[in-house]
């Protein structure tokens, strides 16, 4: 609005008299000129660049500071943002429970692998049931982890063994990994008789 009021002014000073109007029309500011013998209405065009809007019956200029967003549009935005990254956290929530669970499951496994890896060294395991958690074996490693082995002679074959070994692992171990495998006896049985 600088450089058209500015140029308002210059045409006052070049015309006679001068009395602005106090509501504009769409051309900005009306300068009333008055000549010696007649009487002209003059529309004085801001510069380029400056656009003018009307709202309601008045014509007002639009600056550079009405670029930009008001508050509601961006509580708008806000709120569509919130609600599309409520089901992405979500998500990742329960990828990151299902990474904790899959770790868990294979952890059990090789815990459970290795218990009968150490029946298997045993050749041929005495019948019982056995159990603790893994501090002997991996001391402070495996704290949320407990096994039992419970071998059983097999009501068919005199020479081979049931071993089953179970993980507990989880909150208050209420998860399991149970591993079964049947052990026979390397030595030759004596004949009856």
């Amino acid at each position: 609005m600088g450089a058209a009021y500015g140029g308002m002014r210059q045409l006052a000073k070049n015309s006679q008299a001068l009395s602005e109007v106090k509501n504009p029309g769409p051309c900005g500011s009306f300068v009333k000129l008055f000549a010696e013998h007649h009487t002209s209405w003059t529309c004085i065009l801001p510069r380029a660049g400056a656009g003018l809007r009307r709202f309601g019956g008045t014509w007002a200029r639009v600056g550079p500071r009405s670029t930009g967003f008001t508050l509601l549009e961006v509580m708008i935005a806000l709120a569509v943002i919130g609600i599309a990254l409520v089901p992405l956290l979500m998500l990742q929530r329960q990828n990151i429970r299902s990474i904790i669970r899959s770790r868990d499951v294979t952890c059990a496994a090789l815990l459970a692998q290795e218990i009968m890896t150490r029946a298997e060294m045993e050749r041929f395991p005495p019948l019982g049931a056995s159990g603790g958690d893994f501090q002997n074996f991996h001391p402070g490693r495996y704290p949320n982890f407990r096994w039992q082995r419970n071998v059983e002679p097999s009501p068919v074959f005199a020479d081979l063994r049931k071993v089953t070994v179970s993980v507990a692992y989880g909150p208050r171990f209420k998860r399991s990994f149970t591993l079964v495998e049947f052990l026979h006896n390397p030595l030759p049985l004596a004949p009856n008789g």
